[in-house]
This record gives C-alpha cells, structure tokens and sequence, in this order.
C-alpha cells in the first residue's frame, strides 16, 4: 500500500511557545482609599438614579476609562464610573482621596 500523502512524516513538528510574562498582557489595577463627604448620585440606566452615601470607599482603577468605586460596611455595593464622573465629584469636593 503506498503513503496518499508521501510528504506527510517529512515536516518539522510545530513548536509552542511558551508564554512568558513579558508576553502576556498586564493587567492594570489600582486600588485607593477615599471617603465620600457629599453623596454622589450617578445614573444605573434612563431614569433610574442611585445615590453613593457619605462613608470609607475604595476606588478601584480598572482601565484608562473607568473607576469601580466600593462601598458599605462589607464592601457589598459597586458601582462603575466615568473617570471624568470621578474627577468632577473631587473637584466639587464630594470625593475625598486619602492617600
């Protein structure tokens, strides 16, 4: 019986490479605490306001654009915000960072 394919044994076989950690992509979180002195209402969806009471918080950077801010005697509430929502709440004073 002869081989369909006579150049099938003949190939290299392909190599993996390894990922190292060079190779993979970062990811970016950083994590501050804060205090909320003035409550800071954001929109869950049209017509639908919350509001973050006044309290310790953490904010937590996940990417260039947003902010996770975490909240409540256990850390049980969220919230994900525009870095620009953020950064208005500070400059109006109702975000304090702390360090």
């Amino acid at each position: 019986m002869t081989d369909p394919n006579p150049d099938a044994g003949t190939q290299a076989p392909m190599r993996r490479r390894a990922l190292t950690s060079r190779q993979e992509p970062a990811m970016e979180l950083t994590t501050r605490p804060a205090r909320i002195v003035d409550p800071i209402s954001y929109r869950v969806r049209p017509g639908c306001l919350q509001t973050i009471p006044v309290g310790p918080c953490l904010l937590e950077r996940v990417d260039g654009r947003s902010i996770d801010i975490v909240w409540g005697e256990d850390g049980q509430r969220s919230a994900m915000l525009p870095v620009e929502a953020i950064e208005a709440a500070r400059a109006d004073g109702h975000l304090v960072v702390l360090d």
